[in-house]
């Protein structure tokens, strides 16, 4: 039987069959399979018709059977020079998409027992827990998946309490505490990510930006016994080229973050809290909430231009029920969230929130590597406040399973 290999089956076997043979090598990966039922209620969607126009115009409700591009592969490889390497595709997506993109892709070099030296693309220190929320990656955002409107892209409450560093191109360093004690990592980011700040129209001509100083981003993970803190912190200024004279030209982004995770019997914790300013100029990954999209810089034209200051704060909270019976194993998560962002000069403020329950539930007895996973989920898009004005952008029920092949 013959068939045709793809793309990346040749990558991944290359990467196999070529290493040295006192080199240790491992492959895996993990298969979403998203079935829910998506009800949306957005009575003001940006980009969608007057709610008094037509109503329930903007509404939609459907049924998805989708291969999330959560899915993966992943390869990793070591040898006795403490070199490692780690490589992770991507595939799948909304409408049955087969988009095959990196993940991530990565090298280290273990110094001695305390340092080591990464180098390539992954996460970095910056706010690593989230919550237990996973079905509907590829949710729709609207009834005509419109860009400008909020809503869809649910991955671990992103825009709705997470913060996510995002994956980046970086060069990191971390400290291994001793006794077990957790590490301090510090990684150096490209700054010219994220998106570009919005000028006013009298710009033919968009500015371009031109940081030299790179985005630092500062983390630990502290073992304390039974309770483990995560704080962290983000760092960058971007600069901009060919702005009119006496206009603001800089724009600067900061983050920090604590989490904890800690345990009692049968119960589990997880939460983190989150606060900064100009998060969308960064590069962070923050999904399409309402408060998402107002956590950018803003600029004004009064004469010259003045770039107005975002302030964006998160937070969640998970709290973890276990159960097992037999070989089956199980923890229910119940699970909130918030983010909002507020504009300094012009006073909007927008805010998102999530609450629901997820259970994921291991099934080795059927097959090895098999978990269900149901999850119910209340998305409240988000409302936007400006000048004693609110508009609502609807309300989001998502509910349904998430099955999930590890190997």
């Amino acid at each position: 039987m013959f068939f045709k290999p793809t793309p990346l089956a040749l990558i991944i076997t290359t990467i196999l069959i070529s290493a040295p043979s006192f080199a240790k090598s491992s492959f895996g990966g993990i298969i979403y399979t998203d079935v829910y039922s998506i009800k949306k209620d957005s009575p003001n969607n940006s980009g969608g018709v007057a709610s008094n126009a037509q109503p329930d115009a903007d509404n939609y409700q459907g049924i998805k059977l989708e291969l999330p591009n959560t899915s993966r592969l992943r390869a990793a490889w070591s040898n006795e020079d403490n070199l490692g390497m780690y490589i992770e595709f991507g595939f799948g997506g909304a409408s049955g998409a087969t988009s095959v993109g990196l993940r991530q892709g990565y090298g280290t070099y273990q110094i001695n027992d305390r340092w080591q030296v990464l180098a390539g693309h992954t996460t970095t220190p910056l706010s690593p827990l989230f919550p237990h929320q996973l079905l509907g990656n590829n949710a729709p955002a609207s009834a005509s998946d419109s860009p400008v409107s909020v809503g869809g892209s649910h991955n671990t409450g992103k825009g709705y309490g997470d913060l996510d560093s995002g994956r980046h191109p970086q060069v990191r360093l971390t400290y291994i505490l001793p006794s077990q004690r957790g590490a301090i990592a510090l990684a150096l980011l490209d700054p010219n990510q994220g998106k570009a700040l919005e000028l006013p129209s009298k710009y033919t001509t968009k500015p371009a930006r031109e940081t030299t100083l790179p985005r630092v981003d500062l983390g630990a993970a502290l073992n304390l016994g039974t309770v483990k803190l995560f704080p962290s912190a983000s760092y960058q200024q971007q600069s901009y080229n060919g702005v009119q004279q006496g206009s603001d030209d800089n724009v600067t982004t900061w983050a920090t973050s604590l989490g904890v995770q800690t345990a009692q019997g049968p119960f589990e914790l997880s939460a983190e809290y989150n606060i900064g300013e100009n998060w969308r100029q960064a590069g962070y990954s923050l999904g399409n909430s309402a408060a998402t999209l107002g956590s950018g810089a803003v600029t004004v034209a009064k004469g010259t231009s003045a770039i107005q200051t975002t302030e964006s704060q998160s937070y969640w909270i998970d709290l973890g029920l276990r159960m097992s019976s037999g070989k089956t194993s199980s923890v229910l998560h119940v699970i909130y969230g918030q983010m909002t962002s507020q504009t300094s000069l012009q006073q909007a403020k927008h805010q998102s929130d999530m609450m629901g329950v997820s259970w994921p539930i291991e099934l080795p007895w059927i097959i090895k590597g098999l978990t269900i996973r149901p999850e119910v989920f209340i998305y409240d898009e988000g409302t936007s406040e400006q000048s004693g004005t609110k508009t609502s952008y609807g309300k989001e029920v998502l509910g349904g399973v998430q099955m999930q092949y590890t190997f």
